[in-house]
C-alpha cells in the first residue's frame, strides 16, 4: 500500500536525504494526487547535486497539476532535456511543459522524444504508453490508439490511465460513443483499496480539461458529464492520510 511505502521512505530519509529516495517519494505522492506535497519533495530532490532528469521530471509533473507558472516548468524541463539529450522521458516532459504553455515548439519536442524512443531499442510498456501520449499530442490519433491497445493486452500496471487516454483520443477524433465506453471502463477499474486511483482520476480530469481549454474538444454536456464523473469519483475516494514514520527498535539479544 502506498501510505505504508511512503512511511518506509520517510524512515530512510530520516537517516539520509538522498535524491533517489526523494524522487521515489515525490512520485508516490503524485500517485495519490498529493501534488502540493509532491512539489515540495521534488523541489528538494531537484536542488541536490548532481543534476538528475528524474527529479526535474517529477517536479514538473507536480507543478503542472497545481497550476504553477508555465514559464518555470518550461525552464526546469528545458534544462533537463538539454543536459540529457538522449533521454526520451526528459524530452517528453519538456514537450508537455511547452504544450501547456501554448508554445509552438511543443511538436518538435514530442517528435524528438518519439525519435529517441524509436532508436532506444525494445520499449517496456511504460515507454510504449509514453510514446503513445507523444503521438496523441501530435494529433496522430490512430497511431497513438494502436500503441495504447498493444500495451493494454499485456499485464500493464496502469490500465485505468490507458483507458482514459484512449477515450481522450476518441473524443478528439469525434467518436463520442467509443470515448464514453473507454471512460466507463476506466472508472470501473477504480478501487478504494488502491489509492493510486486518486492520481489516475486526477490526471484523467486534468487532461480532459486541458484538451477543452486548447479547443481540441468542444465543451459539451457530454464532456461536462465525464468531468463530473471523474472528479466526483475522486472526491469519494478515501483521502490520503500521511503516516508518521515509525522508529525501528532493536530487541535485546
Amino acid at each position: 500500500m502506498l501510505p505504508e511505502a511512503l512511511r518506509t521512505i520517510d524512515l530512510a530519509l530520516g537517516h539520509s536525504r538522498s535524491r533517489q529516495a526523494l524522487v521515489a517519494k515525490a512520485w508516490m505522492l503524485t500517485f495519490l494526487a498529493a501534488y502540493d506535497e509532491a512539489a515540495v519533495v521534488a523541489r528538494e530532490a531537484h536542488t541536490l547535486p548532481p543534476h538528475d532528469a528524474s527529479a526535474a521530471t517529477v517536479l514538473a509533473w507536480a507543478l503542472e497539476h497545481i497550476g504553477a507558472d508555465p514559464r518555470e516548468i518550461v525552464a526546469i524541463t528545458g534544462e533537463a532535456a538539454e543536459r540529457n539529450p538522449a533521454d526520451p522521458q526528459a524530452h517528453k516532459a519538456h514537450a508537455n511543459a511547452l504544450w501547456l504553455a501554448g508554445s509552438a515548439d511543443a511538436d518538435t519536442a514530442y517528435e524528438r522524444a518519439i525519435e529517441l524512443f524509436d532508436t532506444g531499442g525494445d520499449l517496456d510498456d511504460t515507454a510504449r504508453h509514453t510514446k503513445g501520449w507523444c503521438l496523441y499530442r501530435l494529433r496522430r490519433y490512430d497511431e497513438a490508439t494502436e500503441l495504447y491497445l498493444r500495451v493494454l493486452v499485456t499485464q500493464y500496471e496502469d490500465p485505468m490511465s490507458l483507458m482514459f487516454d484512449i477515450g481522450l483520443a476518441a473524443l478528439e477524433m469525434g467518436d463520442a460513443e467509443r470515448a464514453v465506453a473507454k471512460y466507463d471502463t476506466g472508472l470501473g477499474l477504480v478501487s478504494d483499496a488502491d489509492l493510486r486511483g486518486r492520481g489516475q482520476l486526477a490526471v484523467g480530469a486534468f487532461d480532459l480539461r486541458q484538451a477543452v481549454r486548447r479547443g481540441l474538444i468542444p465543451a459539451s454536456p457530454l464532456v461536462d458529464d465525464l468531468l463530473t464523473r471523474l472528479e466526483g469519483r475522486l472526491a469519494r475516494m478515501p483521502e490520503y492520510v500521511r503516516l508518521e514514520p515509525v522508529s525501528i527498535v532493536k530487541r535485546p539479544g
